[in-house]
């Protein structure tokens, strides 16, 4: 919107115009809208608040001025980054950053979170509803040499845990598949119900493990202090 045309409009015109690009596309940005209808951000968010009720679902990300998708939410731009950061393990935090829509601050937050076998995003600001992350392969194979040194779990049951997920973190979905082509057609039947049994096992314990955490709450972060409960 050019300067003349922009003064020729009344303030119920330009609001009528960020009406109808919030209705067209609701993806942009305030500060994009706000840009092109003549108004401040701060009016174009409260012109989207009020008409939040009659949208059919609000966009997960909006486009900035740049034309730069950025997440909605911290959470989501964190889940991005794994995302990226799994499809491309070599990727410099800048190109995660600018693939995510993230700060180059917040990329290596989530890399050096990965790399420790930690969700990538912290404890308290995960989405509603998002199922618990899934380690990748590498990941799990970096955090069990650290597992290790954990003095509470050097005991019988500790060492016996972590021997038997070394042996089952073999590698990625390509070695799976390669050993699952290496059976021999009369026992895949035999050798698929004992997988099965197995991944039932394995399932039971993590629902045991995750009903246990909810129990006694989330664990503080590393490096930070438990934060004492209130006197009654």
């Amino acid at each position: 919107m050019d300067d003349d045309t922009e003064n020729a409009l009344s303030q119920a015109d330009r609001t009528v115009a960020a009406q109808r690009m919030l209705r067209d596309r609701p993806h942009w940005s305030d500060r994009r809208i706000a840009a092109d209808a003549g108004l401040s951000a701060t009016t174009v968010a409260a012109i989207r608040r009020r008409a939040a009720g009659r949208t059919e679902q609000p966009a997960a990300a909006r486009v900035g001025r740049d034309g730069r998708v950025r997440p909605l939410h911290a959470a989501e731009g964190r889940l991005r980054a794994s995302r990226v950061i799994a499809a491309n393990p070599g990727a410099s935090l800048r190109e995660i950053a600018e693939q995510a829509g993230i700060a180059t601050a917040t990329a290596k937050d989530v890399r050096d979170r990965i790399r420790q076998g930690r969700d990538p995003v912290p404890p308290g600001r995960q989405p509603v509803g998002r199922p618990a992350p899934r380690p990748t392969a590498a990941a799990l194979g970096r955090l069990l040499p650290t597992m290790g040194k954990d003095p509470s779990l050097r005991t019988d049951a500790g060492r016996t845990l972590l021997h038997l997920l070394s042996v089952h973190a073999l590698g990625d979905e390509t070695t799976w598949r390669r050993l699952a082509r290496s059976v021999p057609g009369h026992r895949a039947d035999t050798l698929a119900q004992a997988a099965r049994r197995c991944a039932d096992h394995w399932l039971r314990f993590a629902d045991e493990l995750e009903t246990r955490r909810t129990a006694l709450g989330p664990e503080p972060e590393p490096g930070r202090r438990p934060v004492p409960a209130a006197a009654p």
